[in-house]
């Protein structure tokens, strides 16, 4: 996927598997994680999605044209950039949690009476780096940081 699929693509949508899987076979960062304990960490998946743009995304010396990454587990969605090519990107992880809770639970109205938040309300933005320590407000659910 890093040597024959981002070269060619701008965009790309991941699983916790799918992004665990990727970061193990290349040695990145929390490479030596087995697997996921329950939700996924959002600072390791911060870490891991900043990795892949930064080493594999697209720069003016790298013939790559990656430059989205949709991370998406059942609890949270994660859309990650290279500035200045993506417009509206609250709008967009917002609609694409909010068609795929719908097509989870076969309606397209969602019941907020049936479903409950499992996303983490407090969490940190990377477990490598100088992490800002964030929390979830259920009314705004979409939060966005650099």
């Amino acid at each position: 996927i890093v040597h024959q699929v981002f070269p060619l693509v701008n965009s790309i949508g991941l699983n916790e598997q799918e992004l665990l899987f990727l970061t193990q076979s290349a040695s990145g960062p929390h490479a030596s994680l087995a697997s996921w304990n329950g939700i996924p960490d959002v600072g390791v998946v911060s870490d891991i999605l900043f990795w892949v743009l930064k080493e594999h995304g697209k720069t003016a010396d790298r013939a790559s044209d990656l430059t989205r990454i949709h991370f998406h587990t059942l609890a949270y969605h994660i859309l990650a950039t290279v500035d200045g090519f993506w417009g509206n990107q609250v709008a967009a992880v917002a609609a694409g949690a909010r068609a795929a809770g719908a097509q989870a639970c076969a309606t397209e109205t969602i019941d907020t009476s049936k479903v409950f938040l499992k996303a983490p309300l407090e969490f940190v933005t990377s477990q490598i780096e100088a992490p800002s320590k964030i929390s979830l407000n259920p009314d705004e659910p979409v939060v966005h940081w650099h």
